[in-house]
């Protein structure tokens, strides 16, 4: 699977977990500063799809700014069925998503504020659900009947698909695409990781996820 960045050569700009390491004076403190900023013009990465899954959960980490033009954090699609979720309009602090059916739907509240976020984002295609957390804790729930049995392929991260137009302005970091529906405990053990100063080891997790973009690691 490839990932390619266009436009700009994102910036690598980190939310500073510490990381440690032995050196000539003992244990030595390291900042990692590594996430990408996307520039809100033309930056995107293509991942060249991520496979179709019915049941999905996106994690990652986002900052960005309220001013901020509209963007989106991720765009896919399945059989010529588009969807995307991101920022819809400048001061709009929420996380909105979008299906052909419905439209749109506001899934994740007063994200864009300048401040890192972990967001995950879960669809149940079962039971035509999408839940939301934001930084461990609940944030919203939806019934969508429509999203019953409509796959997700990601094809795009920082653009609507096909990287277009839309372009996110802001930083993302540790992307991470499940093909299952992660639960309230998981979401919180992935956020909760970071309180000590490291970022979740995504890949010791009973179901690793399906693909896991480090975002500059």
């Amino acid at each position: 699977m490839s990932t390619q960045v266009k436009g700009g050569l994102p910036v690598y700009i980190g939310r500073v977990p510490l990381l440690y390491a032995v050196g000539a004076g003992g244990l030595q403190t390291l900042i990692n500063e590594y996430s990408m900023q996307f520039d809100g013009v033309d930056d995107y990465i293509d991942t060249g799809g991520t496979s179709t899954v019915t049941d999905t959960s996106i994690s990652f980490w986002v900052k960005g700014p309220l001013s901020g033009s509209l963007g989106y954090i991720v765009g896919s699609d399945y059989v010529g069925l588009y969807s995307k979720f991101g920022k819809t309009a400048p001061a709009n602090p929420d996380i909105y998503m979008h299906h052909p059916t419905p439209g749109w739907v506001s899934i994740v509240s007063d994200v864009f504020d300048d401040t890192w976020h972990h967001i995950v984002v879960t669809l149940d295609s079962t039971i035509g659900e999408i839940k939301s957390y934001k930084d461990g804790v609940p944030n919203t729930t939806v019934t969508v009947a429509a999203l019953i049995g409509l796959p997700a392929n990601i094809t795009t991260i920082g653009s609507y698909t096909g990287g277009g137009s839309q372009w996110l302005e802001g930083m993302l970091d540790e992307v991470a695409v499940f093909d299952y529906v992660l639960t309230e405990p998981q979401a919180l053990d992935i956020y909760s990781a970071t309180d000590t100063g490291k970022t979740a080891d995504l890949s010791t997790l009973a179901t690793p996820p399906l693909v896991w973009y480090r975002m500059g690691d």
